[in-house]
């Protein structure tokens, strides 16, 4: 069973060769992108299909770059159960926590693993998350609709 190691910053300068001495080792490891690093992970691009290195990213990153393909910058306020993001140019909430929908026994961290698809079929991910949002925007935009008020 291979070690694990966790990287709080893994696109600055030390985590990235921090993330490439660690994988030479035959370490599994595990890192969260900061919100602010979407744009600036070009020293870890080449780590990105590397079998034994896990990105995460937060919903937070999923409604920044969904909103920002539509020209809308969102900033958060609160926190908890009480953060909201509004849009940083009229101060409208645009995202909030609904306590409707939490899972009866909500969990910390969920996290989908590509890991047995890549192993057993080969397969490996085409699409970075910014693109991925990028096409379900598109898609939500194009389709009569799809989203919109209640």
């Amino acid at each position: 069973m291979a070690k694990k190691a966790f990287i709080t910053g893994i696109t600055g300068q030390d985590g990235s060769y921090l993330a490439e001495l660690l994988l030479e080792k035959g370490y599994e490891v595990y890192a969260i992108m900061r919100r602010s690093s979407v744009f600036t992970s070009q020293r870890i691009e080449r780590f990105f299909t590397h079998p034994r290195l896990r990105i995460y990213h937060a919903v937070r990153e999923f409604a920044e770059l969904a909103f920002a393909e539509v020209g809308i910058e969102i900033v958060w306020r609160g926190s908890g159960i009480d953060e909201k993001g509004a849009d940083r140019k009229s101060g409208k909430t645009l995202v909030e926590i609904d306590a409707r929908y939490f899972r009866p026994a909500e969990v910390e961290l969920l996290r989908g693993d590509p890991s047995k698809a890549r192993d057993l079929l080969g397969w490996s991910s085409k699409t970075s998350l910014k693109e991925l949002v990028k096409l379900m925007v598109k898609y939500d935009l194009n389709n009569d609709n799809y989203g919109g008020e209640e």
